[in-house]
């Protein structure tokens, strides 16, 4: 997300002239700014730089403080293209390679203004790079950056307001050859709205983003191997970094969007040392003091995909991938008013982390793929954050993860055989929905999980059952909804935990693992599945707690199996292999509190638990010829109220 920060740069080369102290600045544009770049040649190209820049409305002054500051910007046009490409024949290679594309609009670093105010409505910023090479790549860099609204500033005396309406971003980087891509980086990135103050903010703090697209995207297309490759691809929409905020602070992610995208594609070779980090960010806040009256952080309407693809004909090795979205993220100190966080209460939300590896005929080895999806999170920084009233609403949201290794689309429709072995792996995803870590509740922490979805998914699948061998895996596939971790809930305070589910309607927390084996069978792989609603950890109750459970619907399970039919094997015998150090976990829990003090209020009761619905937790290990050292546990826990 760093690279956004280059723009300073930009800002900086072309600084307004010295102005007097408390100057006040209106910058206003409405344009159509391209620039491009493009080579095309016969054969070979080496050392080559392309640089495409749009700017506009850039304030870089740091000699004296300014007053109210407002830069306007729409409908703007900025495109920003790099173009290389060689026709070739039996030559036709690039080395060497930086392409720069970037656009820029309201970008302020300054100290102290009075107000700032930053607004885009009807933009479009497109940045992209492309290099097309007849017989390779090596040794490039690509990089695709948009930001609009961009402020680095010691603080300001009353509001920051940042609005972007009606517009959208899109950095692309791609790479296309006949040969091999080796030896480079690819980044994408988009930024809207996005404050960094080292003082406070005198007044109110107000982000918006409304009907908005960002996309962000990497590809490697290589007719042989890609090798030694990084991709980057990264959307944020509404962050602040602040030392504190003396009012309210609003941000506002409103049906709008958000895509990122990796992808490296070896269609007649492997996939090697490389990683792919896709991560989408709407609504984050990070403050060292306080905020002195209310917080809210809403995402009503807003989609967020992150998605990670390696697709190889023969062997995937050495690789990581990363899927994130995060929604409504704070870290703060203290707020003197209420906290409120809501996804999808005005709008259906979703959030969905993807991780691929597709081979045809080979081997996946020495890799790690991690999905994770957050929404509601509010954590206290330093020692901890003492509140009055918070609510956490996730609403008519779904979060999906997914980790897949599995085969290609390219291969042979009729054949189902891609995958002839797997090992030294990691699998794991998360869904997350409002996460409280707090010091003290005074008033009431409320936290609500209503008409939403979670599905946690790792799966090997298409194993060829001729060999297929899986060693040394882990899967993790988790699903969380409603977690507080606490100092104490006060007297007088409340801690209600409400969670209303229906499976018809396919809401709920389903977590799943499964893996396909082949006749090499199976050695030391770990299975984890589980699900949880309703969780509480504190050290005082000495108000009421309350956790409620309507129609809820959680599945856990973990299943391993051979990927051929029984009988297929030599002379029509079993050939399911040994399946050795095997441990499946399944688990579902609702309604849990650790607690080392409970309240002795004459009278009253203080702690409420209800759950209804149902709980499937299941191992499944089917169709091996020989087992040694397995381990199966599936457990359900509903209402449980226990010391540490």
């Amino acid at each position: 997300m760093s690279k956004f920060l280059t723009t300073t740069a930009i800002a900086s080369l072309l600084a307004v002239p010295a102005m007097a102290d408390d100057t006040d600045i209106d910058q206003t544009v409405a344009a159509l700014q391209t620039a491009l770049n493009s080579i095309l040649i016969n054969f070979d190209g080496d050392n080559v730089t392309q640089a495409a820049t749009n700017a506009a409305n850039l304030i870089s002054y740091d000699t004296d403080d300014l007053d109210d500051v407002n830069q306007t910007a729409g409908p703007l046009g900025q495109i920003g293209v790099n173009s290389l490409i060689t026709t070739g024949g039996p030559s036709g290679a690039f080395t060497n390679v930086d392409q720069d594309a970037t656009n820029v609009v309201n970008s302020i670093a300054a100290l102290e203004l009075e107000d700032l105010t930053q607004s885009v409505a009807g933009a479009v910023q497109s940045g992209t790079n492309d290099i097309q090479a007849a017989t390779g790549v090596s040794s490039f860099d690509q990089d695709a950056i948009n930001a609009a609204n961009l402020a680095n500033i010691d603080g300001s005396e009353e509001d920051v307001t940042q609005t972007f309406y009606f517009s959208a971003q899109d950095a692309t980087n791609s790479i296309d050859t006949g040969g091999d891509i080796a030896s480079g980086a690819q980044d994408a990135t988009n930024v809207v709205n996005s404050l960094t103050a080292v003082n406070n903010v005198g007044d109110d703090l107000y982000q918006d983003v409304w009907v908005a697209t960002q996309s962000a995207s990497n590809d490697l297309d290589a007719t042989g191997n890609v090798s030694n490759f990084g991709q980057t691809a990264v959307n944020a929409a509404n962050l602040a970094d602040v030392d504190g905020i003396d009012d309210d602070v609003t941000q506002w992610f409103d049906a709008s969007s958000q895509t990122a995208s990796n992808n490296a594609f070896a269609f007649f070779g492997d996939v090697t040392e490389g990683s792919q980090a896709a991560t989408n960010v709407a609504n984050s806040l990070t403050f060292g003091g306080d905020v002195g009256d209310n917080l809210n952080q809403w995402n009503d309407g807003g989609v967020q995909t992150a998605t990670n693809s390696m697709d190889g004909v023969l062997n995937v090795a050495n690789v990581s991938q990363d899927a994130v979205n995060a929604a409504n993220i704070a870290s703060i100190q203290s707020v003197g008013g209420n906290i409120d966080q809501d996804m999808g209460v005005f709008g259906d939300a979703s959030q969905t982390a993807t991780n691929d590896i597709l081979l045809v005929a080979g081997a996946a080895s020495e890799l790690s793929q991690n999905a994770t999806n957050v929404g509601n999170s509010l954590s206290g920084a330093g020692a901890g954050l003492e509140i009055e009233t918070a609510q956490q609403d996730f609403v008519d949201t779904d979060q999906i993860a997914s980790n897949s290794i599995a085969g290609s689309p390219i291969g042979n429709p009729n054949q189902d055989v891609s995958v002839t072995s797997a090992s030294n792996l990691a699998q794991s995803a998360v869904n997350a929905a409002n996460l409280a870590e707090l010091q003290d509740i005074n008033v009431n922490l409320t936290q609500t999980f209503e008409d939403s979805g979670q599905l946690a998914v790792n799966s090997i699948d298409d194993v060829d059952p001729g060999s297929g061998g899986i060693s040394e895996l882990s899967q993790a596939a988790t699903n969380v909804a409603n977690s507080a971790t606490l100092d104490d809930v006060e007297a007088t305070a409340t801690l209600v935990q409400t969670a209303e589910m229906d499976v018809f309607d396919l809401e709920g927390q389903a977590a799943l693992n499964f893996i396909a084996f082949g006749e090499d069978g199976v050695s030391n792989v770990s299975q984890a599945a589980t699900n949880a609603v309703n969780l509480a950890t504190l050290d005082e109750l000495r108000g009421t707690l309350s956790q409620t459970v309507t129609d809820g619907a959680q599945v856990a399970g973990n299943l391993v199996n051979y990927s051929g039919f029984i009988g297929d094997g030599i002379n029509g015998l079993d050939s399911a292999g040994l399946v050795s150090g095997l441990d499946q976990s399944a688990v579902n829990a609702a309604n849990l509190v650790t607690v080392n003090s409970l309240p002795d209020i004459s009278g009253s009761i203080e702690v409420t638990q209800s759950y209804t619905g149902f709980q499937v937790a299941g191992n499944g290990l089917y169709d091996a010829d020989n087992i040694s050292s397995v381990a199966q546990a599936a457990t359900n826990v509903a209402n449980s109220i226990s010391n540490p």
